[in-house]
């Protein structure tokens, strides 16, 4: 066989079909995953960040507390700083209770059944009872701040609850 019968014997070129359009080149099954994962951690993101809002706000103000005893060591500011402090955050967390009166063993016993325990009737609380308005106090800083922020994780869905009832004040 001669090339010239070999070159007729030949089949004319075809044309090959279109690609179909499914299943997708892997690219575009990347990118559909990418973009997913963004909107998700997008979504997830606004959500976690708009979530206790109040709790965050209250944390927030415990820990520049904190800061500030750490800055000066002044423990009857540190008493008196925490004393305002739980007031506030107890009327935000249960506003339809009437504790914005409540002074002394009353207002410690209204503390220790928002937690566990009695720290403030019988512990390191016992300083807000009425020591905070006393010239001299001696308190030890670092278990009533932990005490403090135990409390706020106590009260937390107290605060949650709160914040569905009613939005965050803008300051």
């Amino acid at each position: 066989m001669s090339f010239d019968e070999f070159l007729l014997s030949l089949q004319p070129a075809h044309v090959p079909t279109a690609p179909g359009t499914w299943p997708p080149a892997p690219g575009y099954w990347i990118a559909a995953t990418i973009l997913i994962a963004v909107i998700a951690g997008a979504y997830w993101w606004r959500t976690q960040r708009r979530s206790d809002p109040l709790f965050q706000r209250a944390k927030s103000e415990l820990d520049a507390i904190a800061a500030q005893h750490e800055v000066y060591g002044n423990d009857a500011e540190l008493a008196i700083a925490l004393s305002r402090w739980l007031r506030k955050v107890t009327l935000l967390a249960f506003p339809q209770q009437p504790v914005a009166g409540a002074s002394g063993d009353r207002w410690l016993e209204f503390l220790d059944r928002s937690v566990t325990g009695s720290a403030f009737t019988q512990g390191v609380g016992r300083v807000f009872a009425r020591d905070v308005y006393g010239r001299e106090i001696n308190v030890a800083a670092a278990p009533l701040l932990q005490l403090c922020d135990e409390w706020l994780t106590g009260v937390r869905a107290a605060l949650e609850q709160a914040d569905r009832q009613a939005p965050l004040p803008k300051q």
